[in-house]
C-alpha cells in the first residue's frame, strides 16, 4: 500500500516524479528539468540553496534516565554536550561499522539521532537489539524510549551555499544554530518552533510541525535561489561532506583500524562501547 508523506501534494504541483521504498513509501526521484543523478560540490552556484523533503529520513528521538547509558555502549565516539552535534561511530560486536550517524545532544538525557547514508536500516535493526540485550534477566535500557514522531513533524532539509542566509530571513542572525554542529530550537518567523539540526556546513535539518510543512515548503520556495530537490540528493550532499575514507554511504561490510578511526575523533579512550575490545586489537597491533 503506497503511502503519501504531508508533502506530496506540493511535489506534485512541482510536476515531481516518484519511487517507492521497500514500505511503500514515496520518495521524489526527480523534479523537471532536473537529473536525477546526484550532485557534485561544482553544481552549487555561489547564490544557490536546495530543499527536500527528508520523509522517510532515519531518526530517533532518544530520552528516559538510561539514555545516556545506551548511547554510551551504542556510539564508541565522545558525548556530544547539551546542544550539540556530532558525527558518531558505531560498531557490531567483531569491531565492523554499523553506520556514522550524527547524534544530537538536546537535554540532559535526551537525543536525536540522524543517519541519511546507506547504513541506516542496519543502524535501526542494531539499535533495537542493543536496546533489548539482556544481563541475565535484566535489560539495561528497556526503559530507554526510543520514538519518531512522523505523523507530527515533517523533517525538511536545507542546504547549499545560500542555506545561511535563507535562514536568516526567518531567525536572528545570532541564533546558535548557525554554528556548525549544533541542535537547537529555533523559531520560524517568530511563532513556528521546530528541531534544527546543523550537522555540518551548509546543510540543516528542520523538524517542522505537521500544520504548517506546506505553508513552510511554499514559503521557501518563494525565494527565487531555492531549489527543490530529491530526497537522495540532500542524504548525498550530507554524506559527501565526511571523510572519503570512511565509506558512509556504502552498505558494504566495512572494518577499519583504532588509528583511522580515531584520526577523525570517532573513537574515544574507554572500551564501554560495543566493539571496543576487538578494536583495540588493530590498535596493539599499529
Amino acid at each position: 500500500m503506497t503511502h503519501h508523506g504531508i508533502l506530496y501534494d506540493e511535489h506534485v504541483v512541482l510536476g515531481a516524479t516518484f519511487s517507492l521504498d521497500e514500505a511503500g513509501g514515496e520518495h521524489v526521484m526527480s523534479y523537471p528539468h532536473q537529473s536525477s543523478d546526484t550532485t557534485d560540490s561544482k553544481d552549487l552556484a555561489d547564490h544557490e540553496c536546495f530543499i527536500a523533503d527528508m520523509s522517510g529520513v532515519f531518526y530517533r528521538v532518544l530520552s528516559g534516565v538510561d539514555a545516556q547509558a545506551y548511547i554510551s555502549m551504542l556510539s564508541a565516539t565522545d558525548h556530544a554536550g547539551i546542544g550539540d552535534t556530532r558525527l558518531s561511530c558505531v560498531l557490531s560486536g567483531d569491531g565492523s561499522v554499523i553506520s556514522y550517524p550524527f547524534i544530537a545532544r538536546t537535554g540532559d538525557s535526551e537525543y536525536v539521532i540522524l543517519d541519511a547514508s546507506a547504513r541506516s536500516q542496519t543502524l535501526s535493526m542494531w539499535m533495537d537489539f542493543v536496546q533489548h540485550i539482556k544481563q541475565d534477566t535484566y535489560e539495561p535500557f528497556a526503559h530507554v524510549h526510543i520514538e519518531t514522531f512522523n505523523d507530527k513533524l515533517v523533517p525538511i532539509a536545507l542546504y547549499g551555499s545560500a542555506a545561511n542566509q535563507l535562514l536568516l530571513d526567518y531567525i536572528p542572525q545570532d541564533s546558535p544554530i548557525f554554528e556548525n554542529h549544533r541542535v537547537d530550537v529555533i523559531s520560524l518567523d517568530s511563532h513556528i518552533t521546530c528541531l534544527c539540526l546543523h550537522p555540518c556546513q551548509s546543510w540543516y535539518m528542520l523538524f517542522v510541525p505537521a500544520k504548517y510543512a506546506r505553508l513552510m515548503w511554499r514559503s521557501f520556495l518563494s525565494f527565487t535561489y531555492v531549489k527543490p530537490q530529491p530526497y537522495h540528493h540532500a542524504c548525498d550532499y550530507l554524506c559527501a561532506s565526511q571523510p572519503e575514507e570512511l565509506n558512509v554511504n556504502s552498505n558494504d561490510k566495512l572494518t577499519l583500524t583504532f588509528r583511522v578511526l580515531n584520526n577523525y575523533n570517532l573513537v574515544r579512550s574507554d572500551t564501554s562501547y560495543i566493539g571496543a575490545r576487538e578494536l583495540q586489537t588493530t590498535k596493539a597491533r599499529g
